[in-house]
């Protein structure tokens, strides 16, 4: 029995070391975009820098997340930006509806429920 159980470990070790070769992975890295911004920024306006932004990572085949917080870009534009970030690949990730201070003392369980279900409803409807 013992030379059974021997032989079984030294097989393991053998089968380890023929499948544990190493792989050789190239660098990644994640870009994740917060809230989402419909503002002028520097010299672009708001959907030219969105366009560009959305633009240069399809060009380098990049998917990237988008945390969505649905306050400030709640209108007819903000629904077309999130359209575009979406049809573009792009993951859209549920970042509450007003983006409140977890902190706070009055934030509540339900209070914070509340953000989500209605950044939801905006993201799907």
């Amino acid at each position: 029995m013992r030379k059974l159980f021997l032989f079984l470990i030294i097989a393991m070790i053998l089968i380890s070391c023929k499948t544990n070769k190493q792989v050789i992975q190239k660098p990644s890295i994640a870009f994740s975009f917060d809230d989402g911004n419909q503002e002028d920024i520097l010299n672009y306006k708001g959907a030219d820098g969105n366009a560009m932004i959305v633009n240069q990572l399809k060009k380098e085949k990049i998917q990237s997340v988008w945390f969505f917080c649905a306050s400030g870009v709640d209108d007819e534009e903000g629904k077309k930006l999130l359209q575009k970030w979406d049809q573009a690949g792009h993951y859209i990730a549920n970042h509450t509806y007003n983006h409140p201070n977890y902190n706070d003392t009055l934030m509540t369980c339900v209070a914070l429920v509340k953000e989500i279900e209605a950044c939801n409803a905006y993201i799907i409807g």
